[in-house]
């Protein structure tokens, strides 16, 4: 009888190792996946405009699938995205839902040390405020002269005609 329980450990001792070895690195890269999600909206919470944190925000069902309270969170940050215009959002509540979010994940994680101060206050040099300003005023500089050859080029003669008119009838 011992032979057998020792050889059924044998046979199955192999077994049992590398399931538990695969869990283990499930589990690892699962923690790792969240840690590096969590780590770029931390490092982006500051503009929360840019083409990383809409895709962090667009994998975090994925990421935290089996955390309730995280999924919730995001679902309230989201909701205060919701609006027609930008300029109809709520700043000061999409902020406040920012932090409650990144707070709960950091929760989630294990950093019961990161606060909603530490996360209310990135660090952002001013020169990077001024540089998003003026490319946000070039753009808008830029679409004003596009409209405006657009619509000197979609009536030409139309424009032609109002000159000659308007200068024959100076005359």
């Amino acid at each position: 009888m011992n032979e057998w329980i020792s050889i059924l450990a044998v046979l199955t001792s192999p077994l049992i190792a590398v399931c538990v070895t695969i869990w283990v690195e499930k589990r690892g890269q699962k923690r790792k996946d969240k840690m590096d999600l969590f780590k770029v909206m931390m490092t982006q919470r500051g503009t929360t405009t840019t083409e990383l944190w809409v895709n962090a925000l667009n994998s975090m069902p994925i990421v935290f699938s089996e955390d309730k309270e995280v999924l919730s969170a995001l679902n309230v940050f989201l909701d205060t995205t919701k609006v027609n215009k930008p300029e109809d959002m709520d700043i000061e509540n999409y902020e406040n839902k920012k932090i409650k979010l990144l707070e709960v994940m950091a929760n989630s994680l294990g950093y019961s040390n990161i606060n909603w101060e530490q996360i209310k206050s990135p660090y952002q040099p001013s020169w990077i405020n001024n540089e998003r300003i003026f490319n946000s005023k070039m753009k808008e500089c830029q679409l004003k002269f596009a409209e405006m050859i657009l619509s000197q080029t979609k009536n030409p003669e139309g424009q032609n005609r109002k000159q000659k008119e308007s200068s024959s009838e100076g005359k």
